[in-house]
């Protein structure tokens, strides 16, 4: 468990348009994959709109990992480190186990990161880059965030990513009268668009690049669809555009919007940004972003109290797991000697074997000794 090593990257430690450099598209990541298994095994990355997290099982301590890292994306060794955050040995499984559990998300106790982390493990599986070592606390970090939501109600704190943007609108338009675009058909699309309609908006408009998609979310969210193409055009007659799309470039350029002066609300959701920062010059526009629009909600109170109690019970359930299996070899021998004793008629030393073995299953010291 000393060897394993992470680095996160995260809302808590870079603004949005700092994030965005370590935003990878798929043959950044696929490079990296590559190069973090050549060197430490075995490793995991999760990529999300608030958070770029690698995990590795061999590494001598996680400065290695943050010069691989950086070297692969090409960047700087000294800007990667001074937006990342290290862990080392039993702190990687605590912070997975967090992660998964809502704990560390911008909106605490969220669902999406629990499958985008079990989505970052299958994707790891497939690609081959994940042996039995980060597969143990994968399926522990999974377990647990289910675990804990199910035990807490740690998710209905704060409510959704899409609950709290609406919300957002709601506080700068209360009246529910503007027209709305959304721009992306994904599922985050798909529930802003019924958070919406579900807080009574009516004029509610929906883009996305896929025709077939788009008029099938259009007619189960109740809102009218616009042609990909048309989606300029749309933002401009839109008094809020919402845009939460997973593209790798900006969809809304400066080009594409009109600088008439007319008040618009421009919220961003996607990482790297879907909006063209340089759109914030423009008279009257407004952009807002991941940062500005998310709240966490209390993390201290009793249900975070809770759900860290059993965050403490699972992760010490997997260190557990890594002392057995750095003792696999003596405890086989261990159990050899134990049939060997009990055919001999030979009670005690049995006894003294399967204890022994409880002792290097749970770490015991003084077993390993």
């Amino acid at each position: 468990m000393q060897r394993l090593a992470a680095i996160e990257i995260s809302y808590r430690t870079a603004a949005t348009a700092v994030r965005e450099r370590f935003a990878m598209d798929v043959a950044q990541k696929a490079r990296l994959e590559a190069a973090l298994r050549a060197a430490f095994g075995e490793c995991v990355i999760i990529k999300t709109c608030g958070r770029v997290e690698v995990y590795v099982a061999d590494a001598p301590n996680a400065g290695v990992l943050v010069t691989a890292f950086a070297e692969s994306l090409e960047l700087p060794v000294e800007n990667v480190a001074e937006f990342a955050k290290t862990y080392a040995g039993h702190e990687v499984v605590t912070h997975l186990l967090r992660v998964a559990s809502g704990l560390e998300s911008p909106i605490l106790g969220e669902d999406h990161i629990l499958g985008q982390v079990r989505g970052a493990f299958l994707a790891a599986g497939e690609h081959e880059t994940c042996g039995a070592r980060l597969s143990s606390i994968f399926r522990a970090a999974i377990h647990t965030g289910r675990h804990v939501r199910r035990m807490t109600g740690i998710n209905r704190i704060a409510g959704s990513y899409a609950e709290q943007a609406v919300e957002y609108v709601g506080r700068k338009n209360p009246a529910r009268s503007p027209r709305v675009l959304i721009i992306g058909t994904g599922m985050l699309g798909v529930e802003v668009a019924t958070a919406l309609r579900a807080a009574g908006w009516e004029s509610v408009f929906i883009a996305g690049r896929h025709a077939t998609r788009l008029e099938d979310v259009a007619g189960c969210v109740g809102a009218t669809p616009i042609a990909w193409e048309a989606r300029g055009d749309a933002a401009n007659r839109a008094d809020v555009v919402i845009a939460c799309t997973s593209s790798p470039l900006p969809i809304l350029t400066r080009e594409m919007m009109a600088d008439d002066g007319r008040p618009r609300l421009l919220i961003d959701l996607g990482m790297p940004r879907n909006i063209e920062p340089s759109i914030a010059g423009l008279r009257g526009v407004t952009i807002a972003t991941l940062d500005d629009v998310l709240i966490r909600g209390d993390a201290s109170g009793a249900i975070v109290q809770q759900a860290e109690r059993i965050i403490d019970i699972e992760s010490h359930r997997v260190a557990r797991w890594f002392a057995a299996r750095r003792h696999v070899e003596t405890i086989r021998l261990l159990r050899a000697w134990a049939e060997r004793s009990a055919k001999g008629g030979r009670p005690c030393r049995r006894h003294a074997a399967h204890l022994a073995i409880m002792q290097l299953q749970s770490g015991s010291k003084e077993a390993a000794a």
